[in-house]
């Protein structure tokens, strides 16, 4: 019989950002984490896998073009109210930023976005 090694999470983790290469890393980090992880370059396509799919988390770029990361947060937790959101800027948080979000400044600290989500699992 084949060893099977579980996942340490059991989180399906939603990426989305319109820059590759940081969805790339991004994923490769989550995925090392044992973390399940897809990935969109939009909030329009992040939408239609959110019609299919739940996510335990999202995490997304705030200034992308067509729609915000606030924008998007706002949508998915009114489709689906339980998923962790985390925020990535360049920005501080804004005042009209929903307090249940995480919100992590560029440069990405990695370490911040592992920490909230993992209660995601």
């Amino acid at each position: 019989m084949k060893d099977v090694k579980l996942p340490r999470r059991a989180g399906r983790i939603l990426i989305v950002d319109d820059d590759e290469r940081t969805r790339r890393v991004l994923a490769r980090l989550l995925e090392g984490e044992g973390f399940v992880v897809d990935q969109c370059g939009s909030g329009a396509e992040a939408l239609l896998r959110l019609g299919s799919v739940i996510y335990h988390a999202l995490v997304t770029d705030h200034v992308m073009p067509g729609m915000t990361g606030l924008e998007l947060v706002a949508t998915t937790r009114s489709r689906h109210p339980s998923t962790r959101c985390v925020v990535i800027s360049g920005h501080r948080q804004p005042a009209t930023a929903p307090a249940n979000i995480t919100w992590v400044e560029k440069p990405i600290a990695l370490d911040s976005i592992v920490q909230a989500l993992g209660s995601a699992a």
